[in-house]
């Protein structure tokens, strides 16, 4: 439960966070005009409209990779898995993911393939961070499913939103009377 609130938390920020999404893409034309100014060479840092705030917040959750990443991301497909959701678009990917958290005694022990961006969350009841890999809309603008994931090779720090790749095992384990479920990282890419 402790999870679920926290992971909840999470996303609530991100969601309040995005809602300025809408509010800033109907004035496309202080965006035309912004991005027209900075190619002309003149200082628009005075404008501190939505736009800006906008702009900054789409930076920080850019999912976009460099071409080495992708590589790297491409070469978690030599791993055998019995889930890849990797090879999903939007709407499937949501769907089973959804799926897999709804029921996931018939997912323990399988292998899955996921690639998403990397999110952590503080809990304070056990004084723990917890990390997720989050998956987006269609819009790419909202965080539409996460799951918490564990491993030896995901290190000890990762920027938040980063895009990441893992191959692992469902499985679950207790903490505070509760039962969680996870991705046990064998192979990832951050």
């Amino acid at each position: 439960m402790k999870k679920v609130i926290c992971l909840m938390l999470t996303l609530s920020v991100v969601f309040a966070s995005l809602a300025a999404c809408a509010k800033g893409t109907g004035n496309t034309d202080n965006q035309n005009t912004s991005s027209a100014s900075q190619q002309n060479g003149s200082d628009s840092s005075d404008q501190k409209d939505d736009n800006t705030t906008v702009s900054q917040l789409a930076v920080t959750i850019d999912t976009s990779v460099d071409a080495q990443k992708q590589k790297k991301l491409d070469d978690l497909g030599q791993y055998d898995v019995d889930i890849d959701l990797t090879a999903l678009n939007t709407t499937m990917l949501q769907a089973r993911v959804n799926e897999i958290l709804d029921n996931p005694n018939e997912y323990k022990g399988k292998t899955v393939r996921v690639t998403g961006s990397y999110n952590k969350s503080y809990y304070d009841q056990t004084d723990k961070y917890y990390n997720y890999v989050l998956g987006y809309d269609q819009t790419m603008c909202c965080a539409a499913w996460g799951i918490e994931f564990m491993g030896d090779c995901v290190p000890e720090e990762i920027e938040q939103y980063t895009t990441i790749g893992l191959v692992g095992t469902f499985d679950f384990y207790e903490e505070l009377g509760q039962t969680y479920f996870y991705i046990n990282v064998d192979h990832c890419v951050v």
